[in-house]
């Protein structure tokens, strides 16, 4: 799915920044025994990326987050996926994203823009607890929830912010904003270095249903839709945010390959299904 297919060879045994640090994904397939029916499978064509979008105003998404890994001591840091900062200490992104990671071995960076320089704006944090939904579900992509406890707060400021959950029960309209550093060809890797934005017009559930009815991946009701030809997000976007009115809507899951096609939006874990959880996390 939106698992960025150029990162999937990362180690999870990075350098541990923290003492035993705690997670909740071990249930949850490794890498190498990927199923042939995961919507996270690279060879079913399932991918989440940002395609169609521009490069976005520096800092203009303080709630944005970069996830890295090193896949080796000595090798420099890489960006897998993204997430939307929602507490000082607390960052929201897809449990996909967290198959087969040691939380010890990944770093959260907090107002980032450029990938590939270091501001002054960076805040750079340790992961203390990865904590998946306990019904995250490889094989069909749901309930694709996770929460990272930070080793430290963010200091917040104009270039880390929070931003607020959906409600429970509420359900989007109207267009959103999608941003992240993935993929930003629909049929060929090409990564930014900088962030980049789209807007998405939100696809109503049974409409979204109806486009991906021949897929073997159902859309449940812990799932939204947005997209339009040409646009939509891709590799490398997975966990980040999908925002609706400056609020977090949806958290990039998975969508078709190539990215943006006709009548295949991409899919996001809907924040309003299981806003309860999240907030107990």
């Amino acid at each position: 799915m939106k698992i960025i297919i150029s990162f999937l060879c990362l180690s999870a045994t990075v350098a541990t920044a923290l003492p035993n640090p705690t997670s909740t994904v071990s249930q949850v397939p490794k890498f190498g025994n990927l199923s042939e029916t995961s919507p996270f499978d690279n060879t079913r064509g399932i991918f989440p990326n940002i395609v169609g979008g521009v490069p976005a105003t520096p800092h203009a998404f303080p709630y944005q987050v970069s996830l890295q890994v090193r896949p080796c001591w000595n090798c420099n840091w890489r960006h897998f996926c993204g997430g939307s900062i929602v507490a000082p200490d607390k960052v929201v992104t897809a449990a996909h994203c967290l198959v087969g990671k040691d939380p010890g071995s990944i770093r959260v960076i907090a107002g980032e823009h450029c990938l590939f320089k270091t501001e002054l704006t960076e805040q750079n944090v340790t992961v203390l607890a990865a904590i998946s939904h306990p019904d995250f579900n490889y094989n069909t992509g749901d309930y694709d929830y996770a929460v990272l406890r930070l080793a430290s707060p963010l200091r917040l400021n104009e270039y880390v912010e929070t931003i607020s959950l959906a409600s429970s029960g509420s359900e989007p309209s109207g267009n959103c904003t999608n941003t992240g550093w993935g993929n930003s060809n629909a049929t060929h890797p090409v990564f930014p270095d900088v962030l980049h934005v789209v807007t998405l017009p939100i696809v109503p559930r049974p409409i979204c249903a109806v486009n991906y009815e021949n897929s073997p991946f159902k859309i449940t009701e812990r799932m939204v839709c947005a997209g339009d030809v040409g646009k939509g997000s891709c590799h490398g976007d997975s966990g980040g945010p999908l925002a609706c009115n400056n609020t977090l809507t949806g958290i990039v899951s998975w969508g078709k390959n190539p990215c943006g096609q006709s009548n295949s939006p991409t899919v996001f874990a809907n924040i309003a299904a299981m806003r309860s959880w999240l907030d107990g996390q």
